[in-house]
């Protein structure tokens, strides 16, 4: 069972309503479902109040309302103790983390926050252009501009507000975009980046 000793209360207590146990304070564990299971090894480890607390992959097994949970309280607890979280899943670290260090064979070969470490692994700027007028002529504008390294039309025909994706490894280009579409008098409907996880 969760239980503390008398003397231990109070931290028992503010464990337990860290990590939503309340209700399953006096449950035998082997009962409870995988993600309250994981929860109550998480509040385990915070009986201690470490300085240092190491996860290895706390949402696998878990269903996604849980993962979520889970990020959460990873997120509250990262106020009061250094975490170190160690995930194969880039998106799980992504969306739980500050800063990611990528290890390959024992060599630590990325070491940033999780924006400038999406920014290396993507490399290029990817931009969504949804415009108006010929679509022949508006891909050729944007393949002539510097830096451009691909241009797609996404749906193909030569229609009044056609979509098409930009990669360039020049990352102002949404700038010329909107220079070039306006210059030659076609109408700008939508210009926004194309954000790639890290998993991308």
């Amino acid at each position: 069972k969760i239980d503390g000793v008398p003397q231990r209360r109070s931290n028992v207590e503010r464990v337990l309503s860290e990590c939503a146990l309340e209700d399953m304070a006096r449950r035998q564990i082997g009962t409870l479902s995988k993600g309250y299971r994981q929860r109550v090894g998480l509040a385990q480890a915070l009986l201690g109040q470490p300085e240092v607390l190491i996860l290895d992959e706390p949402t696998v097994g878990l269903d996604p309302n849980q993962q979520i949970d889970m990020r959460k309280l990873i997120k509250r607890l990262g106020g009061q103790s250094t975490i170190l979280l160690s995930s194969h899943m880039l998106h799980e670290v992504e969306l739980s983390c500050e800063r990611v260090v990528i290890i390959d064979e024992g060599h630590i070969i990325a070491k940033e926050t999780t924006e400038r470490l999406r920014d290396r692994v993507q490399g290029t700027a990817n931009v969504l252009v949804r415009a108006s007028g010929p679509g022949k002529d508006i891909l050729a504008a944007l393949h002539a501009l510097n830096e451009v390294s691909q241009v797609t039309q996404q749906d193909g025909s030569e229609q009044e507000n056609t979509v098409f994706t930009v990669r360039s490894s020049n990352r102002d280009i949404a700038r010329e975009i909107a220079q070039v579409v306006i210059r030659n008098g076609w109408d700008l409907h939508e210009l926004r980046p194309i954000t790639l996880d890290l998993e991308a």
